[in-house]
């Protein structure tokens, strides 16, 4: 005899999924990211309302995916800058891994923390040239299109 199928989560469930975001060629824009949310409720930027309501209906094992733009905002030219590299600390910390400091040379494509008045400033170097770095504060997925990919690990009533 065959089990029943799971129930379907309803608004208010407490839902456990793995979300990968790809790019539109299927490449992985963001690794898998195991989130537990409540269905029907925010737990998303609002540019992704159509995922958490996706979840509800769903059931433990099936996966769904949605297509979305601007996610992580748009792109914003004005977020592009340069600056000579004396205003740069020397032991830069890379931004994959804060708690590390550096003593190497800055390389193009590399994203850094830079120090600001009001905080850390993420970045990307984009070009090193004449003792000044050209750098971009957008988040590295800005103005992509993206599909977020989520399969329903387990549901809680």
């Amino acid at each position: 005899m065959e089990k029943p199928a799971k129930k379907p989560a309803r608004k208010g469930d407490s839902v456990t999924m793995r979300m990968t975001v790809l790019n539109t060629d299927g490449s992985i824009a963001e690794p898998a990211l195991e989130l537990i949310a409540t269905a029907g409720e925010r737990f998303l930027p609002p540019r992704l309302a159509s995922l958490e309501n996706a979840v509800v209906g769903c059931r433990e094992g099936e996966t769904f995916s949605i297509v979305a733009e601007d996610v992580f905002g748009g792109y914003d030219e004005s977020l592009i800058f340069t600056v000579p590299c004396s205003r740069i600390p020397r032991n830069l910390r890379p931004a994959e891994d804060p708690a590390e400091s550096k003593d190497t040379a800055l390389t193009e494509g590399e994203r850094i923390l830079i120090p600001t008045d009001r905080g850390e400033l993420e970045a990307t170097i984009l070009s090193i040239r004449d003792s000044r770095l050209t750098l971009d504060a957008n988040h590295p997925l800005a103005g992509k299109k993206l599909i977020f990919v989520a399969e329903i690990l387990k549901i809680r009533r």
